[in-house]
């Protein structure tokens, strides 16, 4: 997958990007929808707007838990509206 990738920067069809600032993080959510964040600054009076949440709100549910921020969290996909209806939200969760 390497050399396929270093063929398409050489041949102009890829760019070859890396992180330009490096800072420690921590992981949040499962393997499948998993993101890097900083938890400095991460608070009960934080705001996240989270957009396409598709059928895996384990990030968003990650976050409220650790560091009880407010999720706004948008999707106006069909598939992700049928996925979100069964289900019965309770506490800090509003959709």
């Amino acid at each position: 997958m390497h050399i396929k990738r270093v063929i398409r920067v050489l041949q102009g069809r890829d760019i070859w990007q890396r992180a330009e600032i490096k800072k420690k993080g921590i992981l949040l959510a499962n393997t499948h929808a998993c993101w890097r964040v900083r938890p400095s600054g991460m608070s009960q009076e934080s705001v996240v707007y989270s957009i396409g949440v598709g059928e895996d709100i384990s990030f968003d549910l990650e976050l409220i838990r650790r560091f009880g921020v407010q999720i706004h969290a948008f999707d106006p996909t069909p598939r992700s509206i049928r996925w979100l209806q069964p289900m019965s939200f309770r506490g800090p969760f509003a959709f």
